[in-house]
């Protein structure tokens, strides 16, 4: 599979201002296309940042953005959800780094639900 989307890379802190920046990020996006259905994937997670880009999965989206491609396994993945608030967010990312280190996360929010589907690092 391959995800298709606006690159950003945030740098990562102990208190989790990362997540300020990307809600940030994700409402620039809607903001400018609230027709578009977005999904947001991690990616090279690093000690000190990592890559996430908005758009789609297997599809090209149509934004004024430069786009990056970024291949993804098709099997293997991990699903989470948990309220859509930073607290139980940031306890559900506590819970998901335990268990160990990521290739990929792809997010996406339905109402006032957040879901994540995982890859790991084998």
């Amino acid at each position: 599979m391959i995800f298709y989307g606006a690159l950003r890379v945030f740098p990562v802190d102990e208190d989790d201002s990362q997540m300020i920046d990307i809600g940030k990020f994700n409402s620039e996006m809607w903001e400018k296309y609230p027709h578009i259905n977005f999904k947001s994937l991690g990616h090279k997670f690093e000690d000190d940042r990592f890559s996430y880009l908005i758009g789609k999965l297997g599809e090209r989206p149509e934004i004024n953005e430069e786009i990056t491609e970024v291949l993804v396994p098709d099997e293997g993945w991990e699903e989470y959800s948990c309220p859509f608030n930073r607290a139980d967010m940031k306890k559900l990312y506590d819970k998901i780094w335990a268990g160990g280190p990521l290739d990929f996360e792809i997010e996406t929010i339905d109402g006032d639900v957040f879901n994540v589907m995982i890859h790991r690092k084998k």
